[in-house]
């Protein structure tokens, strides 16, 4: 995935986009059974082949690893305090707080995004 395409898909959900098929697992569920059940979200249609992101800051760190080792590729998202979305080592990239979270918090507030139930 290149840069350009992450700010995109980014711009994409803030700009009326919703989340859909997000559910919520169980509090207190293993990581490997996370990792099984996102393996079998993302072995059937409609997201064979789809990108997806994981936390990569802190212990999000481990976690990725532990997705790496079961055969997913997730793109690492390492949160900062910087300004601008950069690219590290081809599947990580090191985006700002501010671009995460700000300008999403402010659309939900207004209705413009909206998350679908489960």
């Amino acid at each position: 995935m290149k840069k350009r395409d992450l700010v995109d898909a980014m711009q994409r959900l803030l700009d009326g986009g919703k989340i859909e098929n997000a559910p919520r697992l169980s509090i207190g569920m293993s990581y490997p059974n996370q990792i099984q059940h996102v393996a079998n979200l993302f072995g059937r249609e409609p997201l064979i082949g789809a990108t997806f992101a994981l936390d990569y800051t802190g212990c999000g760190r481990p976690v990725a690893d532990q997705f790496e080792r079961a055969g997913l590729r997730p793109q690492k998202i390492l949160i900062t305090a910087g300004n601008e979305v950069t690219q590290h080592d081809g599947d990580t990239w090191h985006v700002p707080k501010g671009f995460l979270v700000s300008e999403r918090e402010s659309r939900m507030h207004s209705g413009e995004l909206k998350i679908a139930p489960s």
